[in-house]
């Protein structure tokens, strides 16, 4: 049993200062997390890493191997369902519009959501679905496989094409 395991033992059993030796050795782990998944959020990203290490401390259990596989695994996807969800926010808006000017805000949102609908009128039929389906209905990418009768990795592939593809014309 290493170290961090056992800081993740005493944690579980109330020791507050273990739980911060413990979130002081895996925030460089948090940090690189939430940047190598989400370049535009990482502040609440890196909040909810530490908020996920907490909750791992709290159901880790030893027969399922070293609390540092088991976190990462939680932290990572964790991080990707909350992308997926859709709480990444707009970089555009950000970057263009302060919070409380919320007219320009719609009209920026408006203008983007107008660009998205052009961009995605550009996919081929299949890539349309696929990107609609996954992004905007919560689809797995195994569901939407298995409904096309398809590898799960021709679905990959194809999705990743789209989303090449999109990026090319957002960027125009």
């Amino acid at each position: 049993m290493d170290y961090i395991d056992e800081l993740a033992i005493k944690g579980k059993e109330g020791d507050k200062k273990a739980v911060e030796v413990l979130a002081q050795r895996l925030k460089p782990l948090i940090v690189s997390c939430a940047c190598r998944y989400n370049r535009y959020e990482v502040e609440d990203l890196i909040q909810d890493g530490y908020v996920m290490l907490l909750e791992c401390v709290k159901d880790y259990e030893v027969q399922r191997g070293p609390f540092l596989a088991y976190f990462k695994t939680r932290l990572k996807y964790y991080i990707l369902n909350q992308l997926r969800k859709g709480k990444e926010s707009l970089p555009l808006i950000e970057g263009l519009v302060s919070s409380s000017d919320e007219k320009e805000t719609e009209m920026f949102e408006a203008m983007e959501i107008a660009d998205l609908k052009k961009a995605l009128m550009t996919l081929s039929p299949k890539q349309r679905d696929v990107i609609i389906r996954y992004y905007f209905k919560g689809e797995t990418l195994s569901e939407i496989a298995k409904s096309y009768k398809k590898h799960y990795m021709s679905v990959v592939r194809l999705k990743e094409r789209a989303l090449d593809k999109l990026k090319k014309q957002l960027i125009k």
